[in-house]
């Protein structure tokens, strides 16, 4: 009795240890999943579904909430945040040279890195929701493709 081991797909209906491996071994494709994205189910994936067709105004005043906002405007609001952090570093190194005219060259490497460290932690942010939004959309794709 051996064990075809990780990978190794076994026939429908057939006991792990019965040798009946499949003939294609490990990374055989699944019975139905010719060239499929989830091996088996014939289904693509779930994020190349049809794009949201309603735009920015209708998506704004939807008040069933069938259409999201936020995955339109979020680049923008990501640039206009960049643009302000970069303005305040900016006005952070300027008062350091006027206020303490000699401590002013240690505001330079502090306000830089402190302008990247809000910048990575808004990206972050920005990151989380997205995602959210995208597995939201992968669950609605995977529910429709299954009905």
């Amino acid at each position: 009795m051996t064990d075809p081991g990780y990978g190794q797909a076994q026939p429908y209906g057939a006991a792990p240890g019965q040798g009946a491996a499949s003939p294609g071994g490990q990374g055989a494709a699944y019975p139905g999943g010719q060239g499929a994205a989830y091996p088996g189910s014939g289904m693509p994936f779930p994020s190349q579904g049809a794009p949201d067709t309603k735009g920015f105004m209708a998506s704004l005043f939807d008040t069933s909430f069938s259409s999201f906002v936020t995955p339109k405007v979020i680049k923008v609001v990501y640039i206009i945040i960049m643009v302000i952090l970069g303005i305040v570093t900016l006005g952070y190194v300027i008062f350091g040279f006027v206020a303490f005219h000699a401590l002013g060259i240690i505001f330079v490497p502090v306000a830089l890195l402190v302008g990247l460290v809000y910048l990575a932690i808004t990206r972050m942010g920005f990151e989380l929701v997205m995602v959210i939004f995208r597995m939201g959309d992968d669950m609605h794709a995977l529910r429709t493709n299954n009905r």
